[in-house]
């Protein structure tokens, strides 16, 4: 089961809202539209059910036609993984294995609100496990083109919440985001989210799916995310629902 399968799933994993069309007689056509990206038609689609412990991996998966998550992982689906997304529909509980709570998103919902299915990134420092890029634009079929990323819905994963309500964050601690933006090969931008942040006298994380509003806005073709904490205990993931971005495409 290899491409094919997943040629289905990238046909279906996309949710756009269409903004405004403009065709021109003998001259060049132009499409903008704000792209809300999240993941509850592979639940539609009934793929979910087959892959055990309800999450899925493969090396592309389309948010749309132009966007797409990547992993690196095996060619064939779910074999091989070693960073970048997995989708989970896991709602995650305090008894998860480790393995399994690093997939699963914080809090007592599994996506955003009424979402079921969502994304969960695990960032290996060993850029040798990861990919390249973990989203990127394809505008090969046009002749031009713009992404600008609005922002998404980010939450911790059950393994950081685990820690946090186990009193194993100490003062001082902390794990954070940073989104790398990239235009042709250069850094255009970086985007920071503080998921626990002990460097005060509280401690404060994330165990609900939060607004990450990207406040730069550059044109972008690719994005890279990096997950920095104070301490190897712990593990460098987040999850993500509602990827919005807004892209312009002329032909």
């Amino acid at each position: 089961m290899k491409n094919s399968f997943l040629s289905i799933i990238v046909s279906v994993l996309c949710l756009a809202g269409l903004g405004s069309c403009n065709f021109v007689p003998d001259g060049p056509n132009s499409l903008s539209y704000t792209l809300v990206a999240n993941f509850d038609a592979l639940i539609d689609y009934g793929s979910m059910n087959y892959f055990n412990d309800s999450l899925l991996y493969a090396q592309v998966f389309g948010m749309d036609q132009i966007a797409y998550l990547y992993t690196k992982c095996g060619e064939e689906i779910n074999t091989d993984f070693s960073g970048g997304w997995k989708i989970s529909l896991k709602k995650g509980g305090l008894e998860e294995a480790a393995e399994l709570s690093r997939f699963a998103s914080a809090g007592k919902e599994a996506g955003l609100k009424d979402s079921y299915a969502y994304a969960a990134f695990s960032y290996n420092p060993d850029s040798s496990k990861m990919p390249d890029y973990d989203i990127g634009f394809n505008f090969s079929n046009y002749s031009v083109a713009t992404a600008s990323v609005i922002g998404l819905f980010i939450n911790n994963t059950k393994a950081v919440e685990k820690l946090c309500l186990n009193d194993e964050v100490t003062q001082g601690d902390y794990m954070k985001v940073i989104a790398h933006e990239y235009l042709a090969g250069t850094e255009v931008g970086t985007e920071e989210f503080m998921l626990v942040d002990y460097t005060g006298s509280e401690l404060k994380y994330v165990d609900t799916w939060e607004a990450w509003k990207f406040e730069k806005n550059p044109n972008v073709d690719k994005l890279k995310f990096e997950v920095v904490a104070s301490s190897s205990k712990f593990p460098l993931g987040f999850c993500m629902d509602n990827f919005q971005c807004t892209i312009a495409l002329e032909y």
